[in-house]
Order: structure tokens, then sequence, then C-alpha cells
């Protein structure tokens, strides 16, 4: 017969196995905390988006009255988004926008590099808008949960009416 002793016993003790938990508990909660952020992330780049088609939709007019005649109704239109214009968006089940987005154009240059918003019509085709759009992030934060409002950049082409 043989007699165990304390080093032939097989196994982890208690402080082997605290010191795996703690292990795999930092981890969890790396996990956790990165795939939060992540969530963060995509809603805010979801609200830039709406923005941003926000912004497309509102100077579709524009675009549509720059096809029909040879710019003059295009300087008027961007007129309108000088100063910045409140463009919402995102409507509820009842219809009512939720999100309301400042659209504004930051500079309009024709294909010879002439200053469409200083200077008045004919224009040469194309003229490119640029546009900035100023919004909120998710509930009007940042990821970081600071309030704060954010802008997209973007610009369109417009094709001048012959």
């Amino acid at each position: 017969m043989r007699t165990l002793c304390r080093r032939d016993q097989s196994g982890f003790s208690i402080l082997e196995n605290l010191i795996a938990v703690l292990l795999l508990s930092i981890g969890a909660i790396g996990i956790a905390l990165s795939t939060a952020t992540t969530i963060k992330i995509n809603a805010d780049n979801l609200q830039r988006s709406m923005a941003l088609n926000a912004a497309s939709i509102a100077l579709e007019n524009l675009y549509i009255a720059a096809r029909s005649d040879d710019g003059t109704s295009l300087r008027i239109g961007l007129d309108s988004f000088l100063g910045g214009q409140e463009v919402t968006s995102n409507p509820d089940a009842s219809g009512t926008a939720r999100d309301a987005f400042a659209v504004t154009v930051t500079q309009a240059v024709d294909a010879a590099g002439v200053d469409v918003l200083n200077n008045p019509a004919p224009y040469v085709s194309p003229v490119t808008v640029g546009v900035r759009v100023e919004y909120q992030g998710i509930a009007g934060k940042n990821v970081s949960g600071v309030a704060e409002v954010k802008s997209a950049l973007t610009s369109f082409t417009f094709v001048l009416g012959t």
C-alpha cells in the first residue's frame, strides 16, 4: 500500500483559481467596454449618415433648378443656404421630424474656377458646391458623453442646363 504525500496530490490551489478568475474577469470587462464603445460609434455614424442624407435631399431642389437655366436659379437657391438652413429628417410614426440638421453652403466654384457665391451668373458648367452639415451626436452627446455639435463636409456637383 502506498501512502500519499502532500507533493503527490494533484489539482489547483485556491490561489491559482482566484488568479484565473481575475484574468478572465479583466478580459470580459475589456470586451464589454469595447462592445459598448463600438455600439456608440456605430450610432454616431448613423447620425452622420442621416445628416448627409438630409443635406442631399435639401439640395435636390437646387439640382433640379440648375438643370433648367444658366445658373440663375442655382445662385438664388445657394443664397438661402449661405447663413445655414435647418433641415429635418427621420420622422416618427406620426410624421414629426425627430432630427434637425443645419446645412450651410461653404463654397461654390464653377468649372472655370469662378466663385459662384460672389459673382453673377452665367457660370461654366459644372458647378461644385461645398456644404457643411452640423448635427449632434446621439442624444446631443459624443461617444464620451460630452455634449457637442459635430459637422460633416461634403460636396455636390450641379450640371447647368444648356
